[in-house]
């Protein structure tokens, strides 16, 4: 346990030493992941697609701030799905629109939400999203979130429907939008994932700011109980073909990565837990004050001592 705290001390140091080339790394490698998934998902637009491209706007991304990130890959989207379908296309700028009025435009500290929940479900660990959002962010990141849940579906209905909406005839346009309309509307599952997400995120987020000891912990797991629990009742009350095994072994997953994530960021001593109790003249304040969990690193100095020697030797002479 001692030597983790000891690496813990000095992975915090050495981002506080670093930190604006660690962000412009993580902005970097988050950037050519997600743009990569984009094209390797629905890379219709063959331009788009080179190595090349998609490096130099990587780099692009990592001097840009978060909401500059999101812009370039819903233009990414946007562009393969004007390949596919114009209707498509229209359907999804509007979408997009709505995003940035209702949200983005008053708040940009969580727009990586609605990046990194497409990503962890291409990774098959998309329960780590609500987890992660209810430990570090608040109540309105559910928007984020389910807007995160809607543009992963939107893509995969895409990706599941390109043949039928390649077909360009013009007097099936109205068809289309009815299609991709209906599509999106009635997919259950999109539904059921966005509800569930949104209520495990505000249980976790509500159980993490109770003044309990370990409450970072039961927040986790309850939160892992209630997404395997939610999905399965809703899987079973609307009739939906659903992969027990990868919600059960999802959850599990997400859960174990971020109780790792916890010890690093959120870790606490509740063996030193203290009670104090103040007042002024209107109120009488309680208060619960647990510290962080740290250990003092060890400073290393290396002494030369040949060094001095031949230095000592050469005087002498």
């Amino acid at each position: 346990m001692m030597v983790i705290l000891e690496i813990k001390e000095r992975l915090k140091k050495f981002y506080g030493k670093f930190d604006i080339y660690i962000l412009a790394i993580v902005k970097f490698l988050g950037a050519f992941i997600a743009l990569s998934l984009i094209n390797a998902n629905i890379g219709y637009m063959e331009r788009l697609k080179e190595s090349v491209l998609v490096l130099l706007i990587s780099l692009l991304c990592s001097i840009l701030p978060i909401g500059g990130m999101v812009f370039i890959c819903a233009g990414f989207v946007l562009a393969h799905f004007y390949t596919i379908s114009l209707e498509l296309a229209a359907i999804t700028l509007v979408l997009f629109l709505l995003m940035f009025c209702l949200y983005i435009r008053f708040d940009t500290s969580d727009c990586y939400i609605i990046l990194l929940t497409p990503i962890l479900f291409w990774l098959k660990i998309p329960y780590l999203v609500p987890l992660l959002v209810g430990m570090t962010g608040g109540i309105t990141s559910v928007v984020p979130v389910g807007m995160g849940v809607i543009g992963y579906y939107l893509l995969n209905y895409a990706k599941e429907n390109a043949t039928i909406l390649t077909n360009s005839t013009t007097e099936d346009i109205l068809k289309k939008f009815t299609l991709i309309i209906d599509g999106l509307i009635q997919n259950k599952l999109m539904m059921l994932t966005v509800i569930v997400f949104a209520l495990v995120t505000i249980v976790v987020y509500l159980i993490k700011k109770l003044s309990v000891d370990y409450s970072f912990m039961i927040a986790i797991g309850v939160g892992a109980i209630l997404n395997i629990s939610l999905l399965l009742l809703g899987d079973f009350s609307l009739d939906i073909t659903a992969a027990v095994g990868e919600i059960i072994i999802g959850s599990l997953v997400s859960a174990a990565i971020m109780l790792a994530l916890q010890f690093f960021i959120f870790s606490v001593d509740y063996t030193r837990t203290e009670h104090v109790q103040f007042e002024d003249d209107d109120y009488i304040y309680y208060v619960k004050a647990v510290p962080k969990m740290s250990v003092t690193t060890q400073e290393i100095n290396v002494k030369k001592i040949n060094a001095q020697k031949a230095k000592k030797t050469t005087q002498r002479r």
